[in-house]
């Protein structure tokens, strides 16, 4: 005798989601990630520490510096959206001595990390610094 399954809708769209957010959490490894920001001259990307939490977000907290004081500051929470889309909230500050009077850029709140295309990177969505001219490149590799 066969034995014949049947999925509503709702199961299978349940299955479905979950299926997706045990893949997307996966897909984010904890520990040392390098970090970047391409205005530092540093012949070493910078790190960030990525440290995996009960509610499946992350804490992250790193740093990219070069000799002449220039760097890149990051500290938060970052939530798994999918393998290549990270929501973070929390504080990112840039200072780079020809941008902004040298002055530092502290963008705080939520933003938006994206790997596009075929990028093994998720990059900061609001590229753009605090002085709206100047397009930032903040990335954090897989």
């Amino acid at each position: 005798m066969k034995k014949i399954f049947y999925l509503t809708l709702g199961s299978f769209l349940f299955l479905f989601v979950t299926s997706l957010s045990v893949f997307a959490s996966s897909k984010v490894r904890e520990g040392k990630h390098h970090l970047t920001l391409q205005w530092i001259e540093s012949k070493q990307p910078g790190t960030a520490i990525l440290k995996k939490q009960p509610d499946d977000t992350y804490t992250i907290k790193g740093e990219h510096k070069d000799s002449k004081g220039n760097y890149l500051k990051i500290d938060g929470k970052l939530e798994v959206i999918s393998a290549r889309e990270l929501h973070f909230e929390g504080e990112v500050l840039t200072k780079v001595d020809h941008i902004y009077g040298g002055n530092v850029c502290k963008r705080a709140g939520k933003q938006v990390f994206k790997a596009y295309g075929k990028r093994k990177y998720w990059r900061m969505h609001d590229k753009i610094n605090c002085d709206g001219v100047v397009t930032d490149y903040v990335d954090i590799f897989f």
